[in-house]
Protein backbone atom coordinates (compact mmCIF):
# COMPACT_ATOMS: atom_id res chain seq x y z
CA UNK A 1 0.00 0.00 0.00
CA UNK A 2 1.20 3.44 -0.73
CA UNK A 3 0.26 6.39 1.15
CA UNK A 4 1.00 9.62 -0.81
CA UNK A 5 0.45 13.40 0.38
CA UNK A 6 -2.48 14.92 -1.90
CA UNK A 7 -1.87 18.22 -4.07
CA UNK A 8 -3.06 21.55 -2.76
CA UNK A 9 -2.51 23.71 -5.80
CA UNK A 10 -6.18 24.13 -7.22
CA UNK A 11 -6.17 22.97 -10.81
CA UNK A 12 -3.72 20.49 -10.83
CA UNK A 13 -3.83 16.45 -11.01
CA UNK A 14 -4.39 15.26 -7.69
CA UNK A 15 -2.68 11.69 -8.94
CA UNK A 16 -0.56 11.21 -11.85
CA UNK A 17 -0.58 7.34 -13.46
CA UNK A 18 2.00 6.69 -15.88
CA UNK A 19 1.47 3.50 -17.63
CA UNK A 20 3.65 0.94 -19.40
CA UNK A 21 3.41 -2.65 -20.62
CA UNK A 22 4.75 -5.22 -22.79
CA UNK A 23 8.23 -3.67 -22.95
CA UNK A 24 10.10 -6.82 -23.69
CA UNK A 25 13.51 -5.46 -23.03
CA UNK A 26 13.54 -2.68 -25.37
CA UNK A 27 17.21 -1.47 -24.95
CA UNK A 28 16.71 1.21 -28.21
CA UNK A 29 14.32 3.12 -25.97
CA UNK A 30 14.70 2.42 -22.34
CA UNK A 31 16.89 5.72 -22.10
CA UNK A 32 14.68 7.58 -23.40
CA UNK A 33 11.74 6.48 -21.91
CA UNK A 34 13.53 7.21 -18.41
CA UNK A 35 14.05 10.65 -19.53
CA UNK A 36 10.59 11.16 -20.44
CA UNK A 37 9.58 9.26 -17.43
CA UNK A 38 11.42 12.06 -15.30
CA UNK A 39 9.87 15.39 -17.52
CA UNK A 40 6.26 14.13 -16.86
CA UNK A 41 7.55 14.08 -12.97
CA UNK A 42 8.69 17.52 -13.39
CA UNK A 43 5.31 18.74 -14.52
CA UNK A 44 3.72 18.97 -11.19
CA UNK A 45 6.14 18.80 -8.68
CA UNK A 46 4.28 17.82 -5.06
CA UNK A 47 1.77 15.44 -7.25
CA UNK A 48 2.09 12.00 -6.08
CA UNK A 49 3.09 10.35 -9.37
CA UNK A 50 3.10 6.23 -9.39
CA UNK A 51 3.82 4.33 -12.40
CA UNK A 52 2.09 0.99 -13.22
CA UNK A 53 4.01 -1.61 -15.36
CA UNK A 54 1.36 -4.20 -16.90
CA UNK A 55 3.16 -7.13 -17.57
CA UNK A 56 6.31 -8.41 -19.67
CA UNK A 57 9.47 -6.56 -18.59
CA UNK A 58 11.61 -9.59 -20.19
CA UNK A 59 12.34 -10.89 -23.79
CA UNK A 60 13.89 -14.15 -24.22
CA UNK A 61 14.44 -13.46 -27.75
CA UNK A 62 17.20 -10.99 -27.13
CA UNK A 63 20.26 -12.06 -26.47
CA UNK A 64 21.43 -9.44 -24.52
CA UNK A 65 18.65 -9.82 -21.70
CA UNK A 66 19.31 -13.62 -21.73
CA UNK A 67 23.05 -13.62 -21.52
CA UNK A 68 23.09 -10.54 -18.45
CA UNK A 69 20.28 -12.22 -16.87
CA UNK A 70 17.84 -8.65 -17.60
CA UNK A 71 20.33 -6.25 -16.47
CA UNK A 72 19.67 -3.69 -18.24
CA UNK A 73 15.53 -4.31 -17.58
CA UNK A 74 16.19 -4.03 -14.06
CA UNK A 75 18.25 -1.09 -14.02
CA UNK A 76 15.19 0.61 -15.89
CA UNK A 77 13.16 0.00 -12.93
CA UNK A 78 15.92 0.27 -10.52
CA UNK A 79 15.73 3.93 -11.66
CA UNK A 80 11.83 4.23 -12.29
CA UNK A 81 11.48 3.11 -8.43
CA UNK A 82 13.94 6.42 -7.49
CA UNK A 83 11.94 8.45 -8.83
CA UNK A 84 8.10 6.73 -7.99
CA UNK A 85 6.22 3.74 -6.57
CA UNK A 86 6.01 1.23 -9.11
CA UNK A 87 3.13 -1.06 -9.13
CA UNK A 88 4.02 -4.40 -11.21
CA UNK A 89 1.09 -7.03 -12.79
CA UNK A 90 3.02 -10.27 -13.41
CA UNK A 91 2.81 -10.97 -17.29
CA UNK A 92 3.45 -14.07 -19.41
CA UNK A 93 7.39 -13.12 -20.26
CA UNK A 94 8.22 -12.23 -16.62
CA UNK A 95 8.95 -15.72 -16.47
CA UNK A 96 11.62 -15.26 -19.65
CA UNK A 97 15.02 -15.13 -17.90
CA UNK A 98 14.06 -16.87 -14.93
CA UNK A 99 11.16 -19.06 -12.62
CA UNK A 100 8.88 -16.55 -11.22
CA UNK A 101 9.42 -16.87 -7.64
CA UNK A 102 12.67 -15.28 -8.62
CA UNK A 103 11.08 -12.82 -10.86
CA UNK A 104 8.90 -11.71 -7.70
CA UNK A 105 11.79 -12.08 -5.23
CA UNK A 106 13.96 -9.89 -7.23
CA UNK A 107 11.21 -7.47 -8.17
CA UNK A 108 10.45 -6.50 -4.46
CA UNK A 109 13.78 -6.21 -3.20
CA UNK A 110 13.93 -3.05 -5.86
CA UNK A 111 11.29 -1.74 -3.84
CA UNK A 112 8.24 -2.51 -6.66
CA UNK A 113 4.76 -3.92 -5.46
CA UNK A 114 3.88 -6.44 -7.43
CA UNK A 115 0.38 -7.98 -8.11
CA UNK A 116 -1.07 -10.46 -9.97
CA UNK A 117 -3.87 -13.41 -9.26
CA UNK A 118 -1.63 -15.99 -10.97
CA UNK A 119 -1.32 -19.33 -8.60
CA UNK A 120 2.33 -21.39 -8.49
CA UNK A 121 1.24 -25.01 -8.91
CA UNK A 122 3.88 -26.18 -6.56
CA UNK A 123 2.83 -24.11 -3.54
CA UNK A 124 -0.92 -23.41 -4.31
CA UNK A 125 -0.34 -20.19 -3.31
CA UNK A 126 -0.26 -17.39 -5.61
CA UNK A 127 2.89 -15.43 -6.51
CA UNK A 128 1.49 -12.31 -4.68
CA UNK A 129 -1.02 -10.68 -3.60
CA UNK A 130 -3.92 -10.05 -6.02
CA UNK A 131 -4.09 -6.05 -5.20
CA UNK A 132 -2.90 -3.45 -3.59
CA UNK A 133 -3.53 0.08 -2.34
CA UNK A 134 -2.64 3.87 -3.19
CA UNK A 135 -3.54 6.13 -0.56
CA UNK A 136 -4.21 9.39 -1.69
CA UNK A 137 -4.99 12.22 1.37
CA UNK A 138 -7.49 10.04 2.98
CA UNK A 139 -8.76 8.34 -0.14
CA UNK A 140 -7.74 4.61 -0.65
CA UNK A 141 -7.50 3.34 -4.64
CA UNK A 142 -7.64 -0.38 -4.94
CA UNK A 143 -5.36 -1.72 -8.17
CA UNK A 144 -6.16 -5.37 -9.17
CA UNK A 145 -3.75 -7.28 -11.07
CA UNK A 146 -4.93 -10.40 -13.44
CA UNK A 147 -2.46 -12.38 -15.73
CA UNK A 148 -3.58 -14.24 -19.13
CA UNK A 149 -4.40 -17.92 -18.78
CA UNK A 150 -3.44 -18.87 -21.98
CA UNK A 151 -0.58 -21.48 -20.96
CA UNK A 152 1.07 -21.58 -24.70
CA UNK A 153 1.39 -18.13 -24.18
CA UNK A 154 4.40 -18.56 -21.20
CA UNK A 155 7.75 -19.84 -21.85
CA UNK A 156 7.79 -23.55 -22.14
CA UNK A 157 10.16 -24.43 -18.91
CA UNK A 158 7.30 -22.92 -16.68
CA UNK A 159 4.44 -23.95 -17.79
CA UNK A 160 3.91 -26.93 -15.58
CA UNK A 161 4.63 -24.77 -12.54
CA UNK A 162 1.85 -21.99 -13.43
CA UNK A 163 -1.75 -22.00 -12.51
CA UNK A 164 -3.85 -19.08 -14.41
CA UNK A 165 -7.31 -18.78 -13.54
CA UNK A 166 -9.64 -17.80 -16.26
CA UNK A 167 -9.64 -13.99 -15.75
CA UNK A 168 -13.13 -13.29 -16.66
CA UNK A 169 -14.41 -15.28 -13.69
CA UNK A 170 -11.59 -14.32 -11.33
CA UNK A 171 -12.48 -10.45 -12.02
CA UNK A 172 -16.22 -11.10 -11.30
CA UNK A 173 -15.56 -12.73 -7.76
CA UNK A 174 -12.25 -10.24 -6.95
CA UNK A 175 -13.49 -6.78 -8.34
CA UNK A 176 -16.97 -5.75 -6.61
CA UNK A 177 -15.71 -7.05 -3.08
CA UNK A 178 -12.84 -5.06 -3.67
CA UNK A 179 -13.96 -1.88 -4.85
CA UNK A 180 -17.11 -1.60 -2.45
CA UNK A 181 -17.13 1.95 -1.40
CA UNK A 182 -14.26 3.30 -3.46
CA UNK A 183 -15.53 5.70 -6.25
CA UNK A 184 -12.08 5.27 -8.83
CA UNK A 185 -10.65 2.00 -9.09
CA UNK A 186 -7.60 0.46 -11.56
CA UNK A 187 -6.95 -2.51 -13.28
CA UNK A 188 -4.45 -3.78 -14.62
CA UNK A 189 -5.05 -6.38 -17.08
CA UNK A 190 -3.19 -8.57 -18.77
CA UNK A 191 -5.52 -11.16 -20.11
CA UNK A 192 -5.89 -9.34 -23.92
CA UNK A 193 -8.51 -7.75 -25.59
CA UNK A 194 -11.43 -10.43 -25.61
CA UNK A 195 -11.15 -11.07 -21.60
CA UNK A 196 -11.31 -7.36 -20.97
CA UNK A 197 -14.33 -6.81 -22.85
CA UNK A 198 -16.14 -9.29 -20.67
CA UNK A 199 -14.79 -7.32 -17.67
CA UNK A 200 -15.40 -3.81 -18.99
CA UNK A 201 -19.46 -5.01 -18.70
CA UNK A 202 -19.18 -5.10 -14.93
CA UNK A 203 -17.40 -2.23 -14.29
CA UNK A 204 -18.62 0.65 -11.09
CA UNK A 205 -17.78 3.88 -10.42
CA UNK A 206 -14.62 5.37 -12.18
CA UNK A 207 -12.05 3.41 -13.35
CA UNK A 208 -8.46 3.22 -15.38
CA UNK A 209 -8.64 -0.30 -16.97
CA UNK A 210 -4.89 -0.80 -18.26
CA UNK A 211 -4.40 -4.07 -21.23
CA UNK A 212 -1.72 -5.03 -22.16
CA UNK A 213 -0.65 -8.64 -23.66
CA UNK A 214 -1.81 -7.95 -27.25
CA UNK A 215 0.74 -5.34 -28.00
CA UNK A 216 -2.09 -3.00 -29.58
CA UNK A 217 -2.29 0.71 -28.91
CA UNK A 218 -6.01 1.88 -27.84
CA UNK A 219 -8.34 3.92 -26.08
CA UNK A 220 -11.77 3.12 -25.31
CA UNK A 221 -14.04 5.29 -22.82
CA UNK A 222 -16.69 2.93 -20.94
CA UNK A 223 -18.89 5.77 -19.25
CA UNK A 224 -16.39 7.80 -17.17
CA UNK A 225 -13.99 4.93 -17.37
CA UNK A 226 -10.70 4.83 -19.34
CA UNK A 227 -9.49 1.49 -21.41
CA UNK A 228 -6.17 1.38 -22.78
CA UNK A 229 -3.49 -0.19 -24.28
CA UNK A 230 0.15 1.73 -23.96
CA UNK A 231 2.02 -0.30 -27.58
CA UNK A 232 4.97 -2.28 -27.23
CA UNK A 233 8.53 -1.87 -26.86
CA UNK A 234 8.35 1.49 -25.25
CA UNK A 235 6.92 3.34 -28.24
CA UNK A 236 4.64 5.20 -25.85
CA UNK A 237 4.43 6.03 -22.12
CA UNK A 238 0.89 6.54 -21.56
CA UNK A 239 0.11 9.43 -18.56
CA UNK A 240 -3.48 9.29 -16.94
CA UNK A 241 -3.85 12.96 -14.79
CA UNK A 242 -6.36 11.83 -11.76
CA UNK A 243 -8.37 14.97 -10.49
CA UNK A 244 -10.81 14.19 -7.36
CA UNK A 245 -14.32 16.55 -6.95
CA UNK A 246 -17.31 17.11 -5.83
CA UNK A 247 -19.08 15.68 -8.98
CA UNK A 248 -16.16 12.58 -9.40
CA UNK A 249 -13.08 11.35 -10.12
CA UNK A 250 -12.12 13.21 -13.76
CA UNK A 251 -9.45 11.29 -15.95
CA UNK A 252 -7.49 13.06 -18.54
CA UNK A 253 -5.41 10.07 -20.94
CA UNK A 254 -1.95 11.27 -22.81
CA UNK A 255 -0.14 9.42 -24.93
CA UNK A 256 3.71 10.38 -25.37
CA UNK A 257 5.68 9.17 -27.92
CA UNK A 258 9.48 7.59 -27.47
CA UNK A 259 11.50 7.81 -30.48
CA UNK A 260 14.85 6.22 -30.28
CA UNK A 261 16.48 8.86 -31.70
CA UNK A 262 16.02 10.91 -28.90
CA UNK A 263 18.82 11.84 -26.21
CA UNK A 264 17.91 9.41 -23.13
CA UNK A 265 19.24 9.34 -19.79
CA UNK A 266 23.10 9.00 -20.07
CA UNK A 267 23.88 6.53 -17.67
CA UNK A 268 21.24 4.15 -18.84
CA UNK A 269 22.59 4.96 -22.29
CA UNK A 270 25.96 3.83 -21.32
CA UNK A 271 25.40 0.81 -19.50
CA UNK A 272 23.10 -0.61 -22.51
CA UNK A 273 26.25 0.26 -25.01
CA UNK A 274 27.90 -1.51 -22.17
CA UNK A 275 25.79 -4.72 -22.00
CA UNK A 276 25.80 -5.12 -25.96
CA UNK A 277 29.41 -4.95 -25.81
CA UNK A 278 30.15 -7.68 -22.92
CA UNK A 279 27.27 -9.83 -24.20
CA UNK A 280 26.91 -9.59 -28.68
CA UNK A 281 29.27 -11.99 -30.53
CA UNK A 282 31.08 -11.60 -33.59
CA UNK A 283 28.07 -14.11 -35.21
CA UNK A 284 25.25 -11.60 -33.40
CA UNK A 285 26.29 -8.98 -35.01
CA UNK A 286 27.00 -10.47 -38.66
CA UNK A 287 25.14 -9.54 -41.26
CA UNK A 288 22.86 -11.53 -42.76
CA UNK A 289 21.30 -9.78 -45.94
CA UNK A 290 20.29 -6.48 -46.63
CA UNK A 291 16.69 -4.32 -46.85
CA UNK A 292 15.99 -2.04 -49.37
CA UNK A 293 13.64 0.61 -47.43
CA UNK A 294 13.53 1.29 -43.69
CA UNK A 295 9.75 0.35 -42.89
CA UNK A 296 7.74 0.54 -39.32
CA UNK A 297 7.03 -3.46 -37.93
CA UNK A 298 3.40 -3.20 -39.83
CA UNK A 299 4.97 -2.59 -43.10
CA UNK A 300 7.74 -5.70 -42.44
CA UNK A 301 5.51 -7.67 -40.84
CA UNK A 302 3.14 -7.41 -45.01
CA UNK A 303 6.60 -7.48 -46.22
CA UNK A 304 7.39 -11.38 -44.22
CA UNK A 305 4.04 -12.12 -45.81
CA UNK A 306 5.21 -11.70 -49.25
CA UNK A 307 7.85 -13.59 -48.32
CA UNK A 308 6.53 -16.44 -46.98
CA UNK A 309 4.06 -16.77 -50.29
CA UNK A 310 6.55 -16.03 -52.20
CA UNK A 311 8.16 -18.92 -51.04
CA UNK A 312 5.72 -22.15 -50.49
CA UNK A 313 3.47 -20.75 -53.35
CA UNK A 314 0.52 -20.14 -51.11
CA UNK A 315 -2.64 -18.41 -52.32
CA UNK A 316 -2.58 -16.74 -48.63
CA UNK A 317 -0.23 -16.18 -45.89
CA UNK A 318 -1.32 -15.43 -42.03
CA UNK A 319 1.47 -14.95 -39.60
CA UNK A 320 0.06 -13.35 -36.29
CA UNK A 321 0.65 -9.93 -35.42
CA UNK A 322 2.48 -10.30 -32.19
CA UNK A 323 5.33 -12.94 -33.77
CA UNK A 324 6.75 -9.23 -34.94
CA UNK A 325 9.26 -7.11 -32.96
CA UNK A 326 10.28 -4.24 -34.47
CA UNK A 327 10.25 -2.86 -38.26
CA UNK A 328 14.13 -2.53 -40.27
CA UNK A 329 15.96 0.13 -41.08
CA UNK A 330 17.37 0.36 -44.68
CA UNK A 331 20.51 -1.28 -45.70
CA UNK A 332 22.42 -4.22 -43.88
CA UNK A 333 20.46 -6.28 -41.19
CA UNK A 334 22.54 -8.09 -38.60
CA UNK A 335 21.83 -11.64 -37.01
CA UNK A 336 20.36 -9.69 -33.74
CA UNK A 337 18.40 -7.27 -35.58
CA UNK A 338 16.79 -10.04 -37.59
CA UNK A 339 15.94 -11.71 -34.55
CA UNK A 340 14.40 -8.90 -32.56
CA UNK A 341 12.04 -8.50 -35.75
CA UNK A 342 11.27 -11.95 -35.96
CA UNK A 343 10.63 -12.89 -32.19
CA UNK A 344 9.63 -16.63 -32.94
CA UNK A 345 10.94 -19.69 -35.02
CA UNK A 346 7.96 -21.56 -36.49
CA UNK A 347 7.32 -24.27 -38.45
CA UNK A 348 5.34 -23.43 -41.36
CA UNK A 349 2.56 -24.96 -42.02
CA UNK A 350 -0.42 -25.74 -44.62
CA UNK A 351 -4.59 -26.50 -45.45
CA UNK A 352 -6.25 -26.04 -47.87
CA UNK A 353 -9.88 -24.10 -47.63
CA UNK A 354 -13.22 -23.08 -49.46
CA UNK A 355 -14.41 -19.85 -49.63
CA UNK A 356 -16.56 -19.40 -46.86
CA UNK A 357 -13.35 -20.58 -44.67
CA UNK A 358 -11.18 -18.25 -46.12
CA UNK A 359 -13.50 -15.47 -45.80
CA UNK A 360 -13.76 -15.92 -41.98
CA UNK A 361 -10.13 -15.94 -42.33
CA UNK A 362 -9.68 -11.85 -43.49
CA UNK A 363 -12.69 -10.99 -41.47
CA UNK A 364 -10.66 -11.43 -38.53
CA UNK A 365 -7.09 -10.04 -40.18
CA UNK A 366 -5.18 -7.13 -40.34
CA UNK A 367 -6.41 -5.45 -37.28
CA UNK A 368 -3.87 -2.51 -37.65
CA UNK A 369 -6.14 -1.03 -40.17
CA UNK A 370 -9.54 0.58 -39.30
CA UNK A 371 -11.03 -1.49 -36.84
CA UNK A 372 -14.07 -0.54 -34.47
CA UNK A 373 -13.77 -1.65 -30.92
CA UNK A 374 -16.33 -4.01 -30.84
CA UNK A 375 -14.28 -6.13 -33.75
CA UNK A 376 -10.90 -6.41 -32.10
CA UNK A 377 -9.89 -9.69 -31.04
CA UNK A 378 -6.80 -8.83 -29.67
CA UNK A 379 -3.11 -10.34 -31.36
CA UNK A 380 -4.56 -11.06 -34.66
CA UNK A 381 -2.95 -11.85 -38.23
CA UNK A 382 -1.62 -10.14 -41.03
CA UNK A 383 -1.86 -11.58 -44.56
CA UNK A 384 -2.16 -10.24 -48.10
CA UNK A 385 -4.93 -9.09 -49.98
CA UNK A 386 -7.48 -11.81 -51.30
CA UNK A 387 -10.59 -11.83 -52.49
CA UNK A 388 -12.30 -15.44 -51.79
CA UNK A 389 -14.40 -16.70 -54.71
CA UNK A 390 -17.75 -19.14 -54.21
CA UNK A 391 -16.47 -22.61 -55.63
CA UNK A 392 -12.62 -22.40 -55.77
CA UNK A 393 -10.22 -23.85 -53.01
CA UNK A 394 -6.95 -22.05 -51.66
CA UNK A 395 -3.74 -23.00 -50.12
CA UNK A 396 -3.27 -21.34 -46.71
CA UNK A 397 0.06 -21.30 -45.22
CA UNK A 398 0.42 -20.22 -41.49
CA UNK A 399 3.00 -20.46 -38.68
CA UNK A 400 2.30 -23.92 -36.72
CA UNK A 401 1.39 -22.34 -33.07
CA UNK A 402 -1.73 -20.99 -34.77
CA UNK A 403 -2.64 -24.19 -35.83
CA UNK A 404 -3.22 -25.53 -32.45
CA UNK A 405 -6.57 -26.69 -31.48
CA UNK A 406 -7.15 -23.64 -29.08
CA UNK A 407 -5.97 -21.02 -31.59
CA UNK A 408 -7.39 -21.95 -34.73
CA UNK A 409 -11.33 -20.34 -33.98
CA UNK A 410 -9.60 -16.79 -32.66
CA UNK A 411 -7.42 -16.86 -35.32
CA UNK A 412 -9.04 -18.37 -38.66
CA UNK A 413 -12.94 -17.87 -37.65
CA UNK A 414 -13.57 -21.98 -37.30
CA UNK A 415 -11.67 -24.73 -35.63
CA UNK A 416 -11.29 -28.28 -37.22
CA UNK A 417 -8.69 -27.36 -39.80
CA UNK A 418 -6.62 -29.78 -40.95
CA UNK A 419 -2.96 -29.13 -41.46
CA UNK A 420 -0.01 -30.22 -42.68
CA UNK A 421 3.93 -29.31 -42.70
CA UNK A 422 5.16 -27.49 -45.67
CA UNK A 423 8.80 -29.79 -45.57
CA UNK A 424 11.46 -28.66 -43.35
CA UNK A 425 10.30 -24.59 -43.88
CA UNK A 426 10.71 -22.53 -40.82
CA UNK A 427 9.42 -18.62 -41.07
CA UNK A 428 12.68 -17.77 -39.96
CA UNK A 429 14.73 -20.14 -42.34
CA UNK A 430 12.32 -18.27 -45.14
CA UNK A 431 12.49 -15.02 -44.59
CA UNK A 432 16.66 -14.88 -43.70
CA UNK A 433 16.96 -16.55 -47.29
CA UNK A 434 14.36 -13.71 -48.67
CA UNK A 435 17.25 -10.50 -47.08
CA UNK A 436 19.70 -13.09 -48.20
CA UNK A 437 19.02 -12.56 -52.12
Amino acid sequence: MFRLAQAQTPGTPDLVLLNLADLHSAYDRLPQLLTRIREVKARHPGVPHVLLFNGDLFELGNVVAVRSGGTLDWAFMRAVQREMPVIFNIGNHEADLMDQQDFVRQARALGLTVITNLYDRRTGLPYARTFTTITVGERQIPVLGLGVNALSTYPQAVRDTILPPDPVEFFQSAYTPLVTGSDFNVVLTHAGVVPDKAMLTGLKGTNLVVGGHDHLHLRHDVGGSVYLHNGFKGELLNVVNVQFGAQGTTLTSEDLPISESAVGDRLLTVLVNRQRELHLTAEDRAVIGQIDNTSTVQEAARWAVEQVKKATGADVVAINHTSFGRGFKQGDVTQVQFAEFLRFDNKLMRATVDAATLTGVMKLANQDRATRFEDLTGDFVYTNEVKPEVGRTYTLVTVDFLTLAQNQARFFGRDGLSFEQVGTLTSKGVLAAALRK
